[in-house]
């Protein structure tokens, strides 16, 4: 199943997700988003992930996955949890963009370290 993240606000939205949904998504609009050079990469290719193709070890950076940690059951302060899990995956030279709700948070680590990542977060 493929992570994807929507936030609404009154000041804009934000989707974050797979480079290869967005590029089905707005498939003739990528100018209407901002996704870094993360298109370029795939027009570079001329690949999409659903070719059969792995990209993997071609596409510069690899895909991500989503480490989802519920926090309910935590009785600890939920927003130092946040901060400790960060700082582990950090201190182990594991890149994540993070984004948490009252009782959940989404790490999102390079496919490559995913093992390591989750391997770090169980033993928090």
């Amino acid at each position: 199943m493929a992570f994807f993240s929507l936030t609404c606000t009154a000041d804009g939205t934000s989707l974050t997700t797979d480079v290869h949904i967005l590029a089905k998504l707005f498939d003739g609009q990528r100018d209407l988003i901002y996704g870094g050079d993360e298109f370029d990469g795939l027009d570079r290719l001329g690949m999409r992930r659903d070719s059969g193709v792995d990209l993997s070890d071609q596409y510069a950076g690899g895909f991500l996955k989503c480490l989802h940690v519920d926090l309910k059951d935590f009785d600890s302060d939920r927003h130092g949890l946040v901060n400790r899990f960060s700082d582990v995956l950090h201190s182990n030279n594991i890149h994540h963009l993070y984004c948490s709700t009252f009782k959940t948070a989404n790490f999102l680590v390079d496919e490559q370290d995913a093992a390591r990542a989750q391997k770090l977060l169980s033993e928090c």
